[in-house]
C-alpha cells in the first residue's frame, strides 16, 4: 500500500513532466513557425529585388520601404493561417 503523499508526490511528478514536454513541443512550435515566416519573407524579398532596387533609388524612406515588404510578409501569412483552418464538415442527408 502507498500513503497518501506517495501518490500525490507521484501525481505532482507526473504533472510536472507533462508540463515540460508540452513546453518543449511549444517552444520547439514557435522555432519552426518562426523559420517559417523568415523563409517567407526571404521568397518575398528575392522575387522582388528589382523593386526593390527601384524603391531605393527612389526619393523614398528606408521606413516605407520596410513597411512595404512587412505588409507583403504579413498578407502572404495571413493567407497562409486562413488556408491552414479546418472548414467544418457537414453530412449530407
Amino acid at each position: 500500500m502507498r500513503s497518501m503523499r506517495e501518490l500525490f508526490a507521484a501525481s505532482l511528478m507526473a504533472s510536472q513532466v507533462m508540463t515540460r514536454l508540452l513546453a518543449a513541443i511549444a517552444s520547439i512550435s514557435l522555432l519552426v513557425g518562426g523559420i517559417g515566416i523568415m523563409n517567407i519573407l526571404l521568397v518575398s524579398v528575392t522575387e522582388r529585388t528589382r523593386e526593390i532596387g527601384v524603391r531605393l533609388y527612389a526619393p523614398l524612406s528606408s521606413i516605407c520601404l520596410i513597411s512595404t515588404m512587412f505588409r507583403s510578409t504579413i498578407r502572404a501569412v495571413a493567407a497562409i493561417a486562413a488556408n491552414a483552418v479546418p472548414l467544418p464538415v457537414t453530412k449530407s442527408p
